[in-house]
């Protein structure tokens, strides 16, 4: 069987796919899978490094755009669509998922039309202009949160959770308790967040000391500049560019402080740790926001607005979480009831169920997508 998933331009977007290729591919060694982006997005540096078979198509996008722009853009999309037929018809995919962005949109809509299976993975609690769009003609339409489904057609709708990486994903099925011993990660993602990189340092010197475990991952060339904003307070924090094995990093932690992208939001809930979100509030249509409220609503975070974000707002809300062991474990269990770490599976379960096909059966080693 074959798989093509359509989308990408952000981490958000394309992981998710990530995840459900991969456990496409473990269902079968005869499985095949075929991403669709375009080569501005991250999908043209993670996927080459990943080995996974890709296509790019020359599409963009129209929201938030002034006149010209909106109407240059428009121009691509007749050329954009008939490069979808074909990439579709050459591919011949028995299911064609969009997870949103700009590629999704055409190909999604090429393969509706051919015949094939289509759905879309919406990631967020308030739904993107392209799945939005798409959910009207799909078979069916996968939600990371709830507060999504009412921006769908009634039937179609699974909340299903987001998909997260297979690492983090074995990673959180043998995952320890909350650890006894207080210790906060601050995540700004991995191109960094400017205001967490400059605000937070400032959090951390407003602590009473004894705080030992403190990690705030700072983005890729951010380093030097936010050592220099720690240096002077307290030891016992570390600011480190990137992280690669991030499970590790979530499951040490008692506390994560950070933005509220619906993958971060995945991954936190799958290992089940308290979180203080704080949304970047230009995320498109605010769903950073949307995203945190559904965790917050649940018992699993708090939510304080980037406007109000100050050092001694934030330091009281640490300081007082910390000192509070049954909050944080009445936190932990509410955050890992949200979490739904099998998300990949039961979207690959659906799938093949809508198609009356069992896909093969998982074997032992299976094919690899990353």
């Amino acid at each position: 069987m074959r798989l093509l998933v359509a989308g990408g331009g952000t981490g958000g977007h394309l992981f998710p796919g990530i995840a459900v290729a991969e456990e496409f591919l473990i269902r079968s060694p005869e499985n095949e899978v075929l991403f669709v982006g375009t080569r501005n997005g991250i999908e043209a540096r993670v996927l080459p490094e990943r080995k996974l078979p890709h296509e790019f198509i020359e599409v963009a996008g129209l929201k938030g755009l002034g006149l010209m722009s909106k109407l240059k853009n428009l121009m691509k999309l007749p050329l954009a669509l008939l490069d979808s037929f074909r990439v579709v018809r050459r591919f011949q995919p028995d299911i064609v998922l969009g997870v949103g962005g700009y590629a999704s949109g055409p190909v999604v809509l090429a393969a509706r039309l051919l015949g094939r299976f289509t759905a879309v993975q919406e990631q967020n609690s308030r739904a993107g202009f392209t799945n939005r769009i798409l959910g009207r003609v799909v078979r069916r339409v996968f939600l990371g949160f709830e507060g999504a489904r009412v921006q769908f057609p009634a039937g179609k709708t699974v909340l299903t959770g987001n998909p997260i990486r297979s690492d983090i994903r074995r990673r959180a099925a043998s995952a320890t308790a909350l650890p006894e011993q207080n210790a906060v990660v601050v995540l700004g993602g991995s191109q960094g967040a400017k205001f967490l990189n400059e605000r937070m340092p400032l959090v951390w010197k407003h602590l009473p000391p004894g705080l030992t475990g403190w990690v705030h991952q700072c983005g890729r060339g951010n380093l030097a500049a936010t050592e220099k904003l720690y240096a002077g307070g307290s030891a016992g924090a570390k600011a480190v560019e990137f992280v690669d094995d991030m499970a590790s990093l979530i499951e040490s932690s008692t506390l994560v402080v950070g933005r509220s992208g619906a993958s971060t939001v995945a991954e936190i809930a799958a290992f089940g740790r308290p979180a203080l979100f704080i949304p970047f509030p230009f995320a498109t249509d605010d769903h950073q926001t949307m995203n945190a409220r559904d965790c917050v609503a649940g018992g699993g975070a708090l939510l304080v607005p980037q406007g109000e974000a100050t050092e001694e707002k934030l330091s009281k809300e640490i300081v007082s979480l910390l000192g509070d062991r049954k909050r944080l474990l009445a936190m932990s269990e509410a955050m890992r009831r949200f979490g739904r770490p099998d998300a990949a599976k039961e979207i690959v379960d659906i799938c093949l169920s809508d198609l009356g096909r069992n896909g093969g059966q998982p074997h032992a080693e299976g094919r690899k997508a990353a």
